[in-house]
């Protein structure tokens, strides 16, 4: 589809057809728009006639047409029905709507054209004269006349001030937008259209229905996989109850059960390599994450190679080394410290 900033508007007045313009279309309008200017900002610098108001500073004026098409929609809408889409595009444009400016407004070629007719501008009629005084005090506020490197600071000041402008005026919008009065006195209300009183109340009713869907709304602390439903679709659950189980892909561990005469050899952050019966041939890495600081006897479940050893010690080893998922909650694995010692 084309873009509807680079063909020609067939609009009552030239209006710009709102309905046809994307987000996505501004970026590609302004970079276009750009790089059209540059040409004829070179056109005009590059000139070989003597340098005069028509062929500079009114060449200049002139110059830019499809620029200030895309700015003159882009930044209404902005200042006036602004998204979260259009802040975003306004981000990323501007430090190079200000580079743009930086690098017409610091063209030595056209500095000196511009110098030069400044110079003669005595002769020029009253608002002719205006106008290039107030180009070329641009120019020099822009750092023409300054050496190469204070130029180049100019512009990288130029260019986070641009950023800074812009981050500061989407706050404050934002401030601005957030903001509420909370009038609980009826007395407060007088004098209030009922109109604005109507829209107030339909506007805190839609509030309290946003505030108990979001009661009703249960979001997980991470991105995991559900290992338990507890309950189906469409089922009533008691508050406290729970819905599901997730496990963190990042945060899989075995717990192994060390004896206490050999718990001395074991410390956190120490290195592990885990097997499991359905991966005989495969090693995966772990890391000590847990050492119980009280011993315990022997879980049920666990059968230790040494039955004389009553207590041991619960270590966490956390799976560090299995990118592809192959460990997965419940499986029975066996663990091979750094130590040389295996415990299940």
């Amino acid at each position: 589809m084309t873009n509807p900033f680079l063909t020609e508007w067939d609009t009552p007045h030239g209006m710009p057809p709102f309905a046809e313009i994307s987000v996505e279309d501004y970026e590609e309008a302004f970079e276009q728009a750009f790089a059209q200017r540059l040409q004829e900002i070179e056109v005009i610098a590059s000139a070989t006639d003597a340098p005069s108001f028509e062929n500079t500073i009114e060449a200049m004026e002139r110059s830019g047409q499809l620029l200030e098409r895309v700015a003159g929609v882009f930044f209404n809408l902005t200042s006036s029905d602004t998204s979260e889409q259009l802040q975003a595009v306004e981000t990323r444009i501007m430090p190079d709507y200000a580079a743009h400016f930086s690098e017409i407004f610091t063209n030595q070629a056209l500095f000196q054209r511009v110098r030069s007719v400044q110079e003669g501008a005595d002769a020029l009629q009253t608002d002719q004269r205006r106008l290039v005084i107030d180009i070329y005090t641009r120019f020099v506020r822009a750092g023409a006349a300054l050496e190469v490197d204070a130029r180049q600071s100019v512009k990288q000041i130029d260019e986070e001030l641009a950023t800074l402008e812009t981050q500061f005026g989407q706050s404050v919008l934002n401030d601005t937008n957030d903001f509420e009065l909370v009038l609980d006195d009826a007395d407060e209300l007088s004098g209030l259209p009922d109109s604005v009183l109507q829209v107030a109340a339909a506007e805190a009713g839609i509030e309290v229905v946003d505030a108990t869907l979001s009661f009703a709304t249960i979001t997980a602390p991470f991105d995991g996989v559900v290992t338990v439903r507890h309950r189906e679709p469409g089922e009533t659950a008691p508050p406290g109850a729970p819905v599901l189980t997730l496990m963190n892909p990042d945060d899989r561990w075995v717990r192994i059960y060390v004896p206490e005469d050999r718990i001395g050899r074991v410390t956190l952050g120490q290195t592990a390599n885990i097997t499991s019966d359905s991966y005989p041939d495969r090693t995966h890495e772990g890391r000590v994450t847990f050492i119980a600081s009280e011993a315990e006897f022997t879980p049920k479940n666990v059968q230790m190679p040494e039955e004389r050893v009553k207590l041991v010690y619960a270590v966490k080893v956390q799976v560090v080394g299995d990118p592809s998922f192959e460990l997965k909650p419940g499986m029975p694995a066996d663990v091979r410290l750094d130590d040389g010692d295996a415990t299940p």
